[in-house]
């Protein structure tokens, strides 16, 4: 086994460690630390044995290891783009939800604030 794949194991298995921390403080969700996870589980997988990457290059008919390493990081971006753009999708229409619930609770305290005023006016009355 080469340093570099050491190396690499050791920085995965620190990363894996801080990544419980993060999930525990609530700074990661629990989806995003499993793919993360899982992202640096292959590297490590792939760096301990690389006849493993070389056998999934040849099932996609790719030459050389560095356009392998290229696709497979744009696959990843792509994904989590992917996954961002749908939380924020998910999250504004969570802020509309939200703000069309607020509309409702102060349409309805207004209302109690106007029969509250007459209520009061009509007590004074009698």
């Amino acid at each position: 086994m080469k340093v570099a794949s050491v190396l690499l194991v050791l920085a995965m298995f620190i990363l894996v460690f801080k990544m419980y921390s993060w999930v525990k403080s609530g700074r990661m969700s629990f989806t995003q630390s499993i793919f993360w996870l899982f992202v640096w589980a292959s590297m490590g997988f792939f760096s301990i044995y690389p006849q493993y990457a070389d056998l999934i290059m040849n099932m996609f008919s790719m030459k050389r290891r560095e356009f392998f390493i290229i696709f497979t990081a744009l696959f990843v971006v792509y994904f989590k783009v992917f996954n961002v753009h749908g939380d924020q999708l998910d999250n504004s229409r969570k802020i509309r939800d939200l703000y069309q619930a607020l509309s409702i609770v102060s349409f309805q305290l207004d209302t109690l604030k106007k029969e509250n005023d007459i209520f009061k006016k009509q007590n004074r009355s009698t």
